[in-house]
């Protein structure tokens, strides 16, 4: 069996774990589990494959099947219906219900040929990222593969992204000024990294840790967090465009480049180091690398 097939068979078995357990509590690291994937990874391989965020997934499953029984008994109660499909006021069911099928729960009853699926789990395709040209062409996927020791990340936390990242490529990016000053040949990077990847392209409450990576743990003002990078080798990818477009990319190395790279992940957290200034380049200039761990 190939690669790509085992990875589209895993992503399976999240979506049957899910469906399984549709109206109970689970957590991500529980679906992550139960496909064999690291929690580190299985955010992005997720929204890779499906498109989804695992949160918008389970959502939009609990309102097909709040459609499929709607259909079944005209009659239920909407307060019923939300419990039983795992929303826990009616409100927030209506809202999200209208929200998805564009009419409220009591129009949909009225519907002549009303729907009752959101979305489908698609076949495995590379989805190709915009160039920084805007020609359309996908971005090539070329790594370096590098063999680091151990690294060590001084971090802050922040929360909140727009467009798929949390800095802003028109405006200034401040958040790593107060690291200028340890600029050496002991700094690898200025990196963010997402312990859980954004829910949306605009997740306004997802964690974002940011700050220097270092060949050795090194004593700065700027550090509030600190975590180490395990020695290993690591899949670096660069890519020369507008900031929004990175959520593509990643999108892209992990369903399109990585089934079929021979390599698998190492349970270790994947990065992005950002290599110029925002405030002293255009968007199209900006350069970014992504640093996915594999062994």
């Amino acid at each position: 069996m190939s690669t790509a097939n085992t990875y589209r068979e895993r992503i399976q078995a999240a979506l049957e774990f899910i469906d399984s357990r549709l109206y109970e509590k689970f957590t991500a690291a529980d679906v992550a589990q139960a496909a064999s994937f690291s929690e580190y990874h299985f955010h992005r391989l997720f929204r890779a494959y499906t498109s989804e965020s695992i949160h918008q997934y389970v959502s939009s499953r609990r309102l097909e099947k709040a459609a499929q029984l709607l259909l079944a008994d005209p009659t239920i109660r909407l307060l019923d219906l939300a419990i039983e499909v795992g929303f826990e006021t009616h409100s927030a069911f209506s809202r999200a219900f209208k929200q998805a099928y564009g009419v409220s729960p009591t129009q949909f009853k009225k519907l002549e040929q009303p729907p009752t699926s959101l979305h489908a789990f698609k076949p495995a395709r590379p989805t190709g990222a915009p160039s920084p040209l805007g020609t359309g062409e996908p971005v090539a996927l070329s790594p370096q593969i590098r063999r680091m020791p151990d690294l060590h990340f001084s971090y802050r936390i922040a929360t909140g992204v727009v467009s798929g990242h949390f800095f802003d490529d028109v405006r200034p990016s401040p958040e790593f000024d107060d690291l200028v000053g340890y600029v050496n040949e002991n700094l690898v990077g200025f990196i963010s990294a997402f312990p859980a990847s954004p829910q949306s392209l605009n997740d306004l409450s997802v964690q974002v840790w940011y700050g220097g990576l270092f060949l050795k743990k090194t004593a700065n003002h700027f550090e509030e967090h600190a975590m180490r990078f395990g020695a290993g080798r690591w899949a670096v990818f660069e890519y020369i465009g507008a900031y929004e477009y990175l959520h593509q990319v990643w999108s892209q190395i992990y369903r399109g480049w990585l089934p079929t790279s021979g390599y698998t992940l190492r349970d270790a957290l994947p990065f992005e180091s950002y290599l110029n200034n925002p405030r002293e380049v255009l968007p199209e200039d900006l350069l970014t690398e992504i640093w996915l761990p594999i062994e």
